[in-house]
């Protein structure tokens, strides 16, 4: 290929580069809050999950403790999922959470302490990561930390809200009757609490994956018929003849 045709290439890979670049993604991603952002506030959803974790930028110093509340906004919302990811905080005395204990506390309910509690009475600590879920019956779960002794405290839970009954076509039907958003599908997180919503995912491909394929395959067609208008047609550019280099 001469000169002239490597730059013609190169001049029209510029031109339609760009459309494989913009492929559209379904989604974002689950958005990451931090516990101490919000102590005394509350975090406002409609249908999409969020992952709590519990401090930003480190460890919370000691006598840390705060209290946050989440809130499902929508009317058709029966309440609140959480799962856990992980759980590492100040070890337990036998499985059990003392005074000294670091711990979690969640409730049903707007409010710390006065709700019903969905932790019990020692609540949530050491380093072993919950297997069961925890369902909340109103739009709002609260979620209270104190520290205990130990230097590092960390915890990682998935709060998705959910309704029951009859699920929209833009939602998903999990194995335990929950409705939750569709795109909540096989995401790499527990949204059912049953972790149906995780299950037979291997060959599965969402929405914006489709279509994320679908543009590319067209804007590669695209460079192509590019590339070959520009080296027939355009006068500017190479011809089509064998040149040496």
């Amino acid at each position: 290929m001469s000169i002239a045709g490597r730059n013609t290439f190169t001049w029209t890979l510029m031109l339609f580069l760009p459309l494989v670049l913009v492929i559209p993604s379904e989604s974002k991603g689950t958005k990451l809050y931090y516990m101490n952002d919000y102590c005394q506030s509350i975090i406002s959803l409609q249908r999409e999950a969020i992952r709590l974790d519990l401090f930003r930028g480190g460890s919370p110093y000691a006598g840390f403790g705060c209290n946050m509340s989440v809130h499902a906004m929508l009317v058709s919302v029966n309440g609140l999922v959480t799962t856990f990811r992980r759980m590492d905080t100040a070890s337990s005395v036998f499985g059990t959470c003392t005074d000294t204990s670091s711990k979690l506390d969640i409730y049903d309910g707007p409010y710390y302490r006065t709700g019903l509690s969905l932790t019990g009475i020692y609540g949530l600590c050491g380093k072993y990561v919950p297997k069961k879920s925890y369902h909340t019956y109103s739009s709002y779960m609260t979620f209270g930390f104190k520290t205990g002794s130990s230097s590092y405290q960390s915890f990682e839970a998935i709060i998705t809200p959910y309704h029951e009954g009859q699920c929209f076509k833009d939602e998903y039907k999990c194995n335990n009757g929950y409705c939750v958003a569709s795109s909540l599908r096989c995401d790499g997180y527990n949204n059912c609490g049953d972790n149906s919503d995780e299950k037979n995912c291997k060959f599965l491909l969402t929405i914006g994956a489709i279509v994320g394929i679908v543009v590319g395959c067209v804007a590669f067609i695209a460079i192509i018929i590019g590339f070959v208008i520009c080296c027939c047609c355009c006068p500017w550019c190479f011809s089509c003849e064998y040149q040496s280099i």
